[in-house]
């Protein structure tokens, strides 16, 4: 899995970017919002995920990078909650019609640009 392999969160530390890794508690709130996102296709525990944004907030993390291709869902949620969201599929596939010569014509990714995330979430 991507948070195994800490891909992000080893490249933010080469940033100098603090980067919160999810605890085990943390972790297996996003397991089950992952797991229900796969069963329902929706959020059906709205209060685990307020949960899992407070906590991120109380650590001073500012942005979650979703790392799951079933997260994409919570973007509206983590925005509402006043943090910043960065889908990783969403990045990827701008990242790759760049890589083949195509400008992307859909919405810009939030953190284009300069990087200006105080502490951010590698889920």
């Amino acid at each position: 899995s991507l948070s195994k392999a800490d891909l992000y969160g080893i490249q933010a530390d080469a940033l100098g970017l603090p980067c919160y890794r999810l605890d085990s508690d943390l972790q297996k709130i996003v397991n089950r919002l992952i797991e229900t996102i796969k069963t329902s296709g929706s959020i059906e525990d709205k209060p685990l995920l307020d949960t899992l944004w407070l906590q991120l907030k109380a650590m001073n993390v500012d942005t979650v990078v979703a790392g799951c291709t079933e997260l994409s869902i919570l973007e509206s949620s983590c925005l509402r909650a006043g943090l910043k969201f960065i889908d990783s599929n969403y990045a990827l596939a701008r990242a790759s019609l760049h890589g083949i010569g195509i400008s992307p014509l859909h919405r810009p990714l939030p953190l284009e640009g300069t990087l200006n995330a105080n502490k951010i979430s590698c889920e």
